[in-house]
């Protein structure tokens, strides 16, 4: 890929200067002939860096990529782990399926037809799935992880670990849908009876720093009953129950995650043990608690005079590993019997309150007729580790005189 863009710059920047050595026959051909021999010289620097360099990673090379993670898998030890994606769009996607162990290095893998790999790469045509279990020597040692999956467009995916027993009959399973934004902050039910290991907890970091991830136990009253921290390695993953993570003798309550990285998590209730399941996604982004990531963020401001209102909605359109794109709209009003000119500013703000970031809607002076309303529409692109502390919107609005 790199190789053929350097290709292309090359023809381009000769096109360039033939055309304009042509001109500078009827024109001056010392002033024209000048600047392509110095684009010549830029464009073949560009293309001998990008051959050294090599290929960039599969999100620089395709921006509109999706990735995909999947908190926790299993092999070994009785377990097998089945990878499921759908692809719904009307055009061919590409994924690639990198598995990843406790310590954040390459996770053999076992699939049929394929051997022992640490990744894998899946075509899936229009309206194709792929729906594969991994086929590990059930008595080989127990090896869990995680996995990252990036695809060319949106696909439906999901992951299922199974325990089997000693004649290869399936006894327990555990569905994880995948998650495509990590997050700093999770919230789930937890509990542990006494004798027991109580709720679990996966949580895998694919951010490219360390992270320093919180536990906190809370009864049904909201009281903490206990706090600990683990640090988590780049890439890193880790599976804990609740005696394992608090040592406490049983509770019911909640269990609340905090992160100082954007990381990727799962819950698992075992009440019921042998038998356990998946809890609902647990984190809290985008938005308020009452309110989901991308339905939507909402704000309003009025003139304490009654001259005006403004009214706004902000929505996350797209995200992947570099930024989150926001669409927004202010609906102003203009309550006064002359035509008045606006400055229009919304804060991206987090749960403190503080901007994160800001944008003009529409232009730095929005002029609206008297008693009239204008719709102001805008985007905000914000880089993906500020995004995620985004949890509402503020209006800011000027009179200009």
């Amino acid at each position: 890929m790199n190789t053929l863009i350097a290709l292309v710059a090359m023809a381009v920047t000769l096109a360039w200067l033939i055309l304009t050595n042509n001109r500078g026959m009827r024109q001056d051909r010392a002033r024209d002939c000048r600047l392509p021999s110095a684009a010549m010289a830029v464009w073949s620097l560009a293309a001998v860096l990008l051959l050294a360099v090599g290929s960039p990673p599969l999100q620089a090379q395709n921006q509109g990529s999706t990735t995909y993670y999947f908190p926790h898998l299993a092999v070994g030890a009785s377990w097998q782990t089945t990878i499921s994606y759908i692809n719904y769009s009307p055009e061919e996607v590409t994924c690639q399926t990198d598995f990843l162990s406790d310590d954040g290095r390459p996770l053999i893998v076992s699939f049929a037809g394929l051997g022992s790999v640490v990744s894998r790469t899946d075509i899936l045509l229009a309206g194709g799935a792929v729906h594969q279990e991994t086929n590990m020597d059930l008595s080989a040692p127990l090896a869990p992880g995680w996995a990252r999956a990036i695809c060319s467009g949106p696909v439906k995916a999901s992951l299922l670990f199974r325990r089997r027993n000693s004649q290869g009959v399936p006894v327990a399973e555990a569905a994880v849908n995948a998650t495509t934004i990590p997050a700093t902050r999770f919230v789930t039910f937890a509990e542990q009876g006494e004798g027991q290991f109580g709720t679990g907890v996966a949580f895998a970091n694919p951010s490219a720093t360390a992270a320093v991830v919180t536990f906190t136990a809370r009864d049904a009253s909201g009281q903490t009953l206990a706090s600990v921290a683990r640090t988590l390695l780049t890439n890193g993953h880790d599976a804990l129950n609740m005696v394992s993570l608090f040592g406490l003798t049983s509770f019911t309550g909640s269990i609340e995650v905090t992160s100082t990285a954007p990381i990727v998590s799962l819950s698992l209730n075992f009440e019921a043990d042998p038998v356990f399941s998946s809890l609902p996604p647990g984190e809290l982004i985008a938005g308020t608690p009452s309110q989901p990531p991308g339905t939507g963020l909402r704000s309003s401001l009025a003139d304490p005079h009654g001259q005006w209102t403004a009214t706004a909605a902000a929505k996350i359109i797209e995200r992947n590993d570099s930024y989150w794109e926001f669409s927004f709209f202010v609906d102003m009003t203009n309550h006064t019997n002359e035509e008045q000119e606006y400055t229009v500013k919304i804060h991206f703000v987090d749960v403190d309150g503080f901007s994160i970031e800001d944008r003009y809607a529409g232009d730095a002076s929005n002029k609206i007729q008297a008693r009239s309303t204008k719709r102001l529409l805008d985007r905000a692109l914000i880089n993906t580790e500020n995004a995620h502390t985004v949890v509402g919107i503020r209006l800011e609005v000027t009179t200009r005189s």
